[in-house]
């Protein structure tokens, strides 16, 4: 019987965007018939002037299985907490809608590493150029080179970049989670909430010394211009706004 993985995304109508974000991460991650994919989608509706089912067609032509939730109002956390409420897989994928993944990558092999390290919670990938052989700095955090794969030296907590986690350690922070508050500012180590569950953890990034950059993430930067939206200012993030 095939792996199920499950792939949490949180997105908004921007199906185009999405069109690119998954062309990319199927045919350079989500490749591996060894596993049964399916696909958690929240559509928040903001975004472009589009019926948000565009979205949905876009997905399903990339995944069979599609789960998705269309809410009322775009709320950024409810849409994190909705997304990863719903995963039955032992490893999720979580994907913001605007990434691109630039090389083929073996998820087999990051969940292997996933399994021979009990404390170790999450994968993430590389986001710049690595020149350094040991060590790096991303996150606030340092990482040490292992196999394969960056692990943190100090507990720091998990980022929404593109990233393979462990259902038990996203369970433990789920319970945590306030859906009035940015996801990102709530699952770091300085979250007194958090500290307990984020410090027991290690995190790590899958890439080497001396290897180029593993994803970009700039297509939404891009989009959210053309569209003149911004985050709110002095405000917790949960939606986009226009700029006045």
């Amino acid at each position: 019987m095939k792996q199920l993985i499950d792939i949490t995304m949180t997105s908004v109508i921007r199906p185009e965007i999405l069109r690119i974000t998954l062309d990319s991460f199927c045919s350079n991650l989500f490749y591996d018939n060894k596993f049964n994919y399916r696909l958690i989608l929240n559509i928040d509706p903001t975004g472009e002037d589009k019926d948000p089912m565009e979205v949905v067609k876009v997905a399903k032509s990339f995944f069979d299985n599609v789960i998705y939730n269309i809410p009322k109002e775009p709320s950024f956390p409810k849409a994190v907490i909705w997304v990863w409420s719903k995963i039955f897989s032992d490893y999720v994928f979580h994907l913001e809608d605007d990434w691109i993944i630039l090389r083929k990558i073996s998820l087999k092999n990051m969940i292997e590493i996933l399994k021979e390290n009990d404390e170790l919670a999450c994968l993430h990938f590389l986001r710049k150029d690595r020149d350094k052989k040991k060590r790096v700095n991303l996150f606030g955090t340092s990482y040490i080179y292992k196999d394969n794969y960056y692990v943190s030296e100090k507990p720091f907590g998990l980022s929404l970049n593109p990233c393979l986690m462990k259902i038990d350690f996203l369970n433990q922070i789920l319970n945590h989670m306030d859906e009035t508050k940015n996801p990102e500012k709530q699952i770091r180590y300085k979250n007194p909430l958090m500290q307990e569950i984020i410090g027991s953890w290690k995190y790590g990034i899958y890439g080497k010394p001396f290897q180029t950059k593993t994803i970009y993430g700039k297509n939404g930067l891009h989009w959210r211009n053309s569209m003149g939206l911004i985050k709110p200012k002095n405000k917790p993030f949960l939606t986009w706004v226009k700029e006045a």
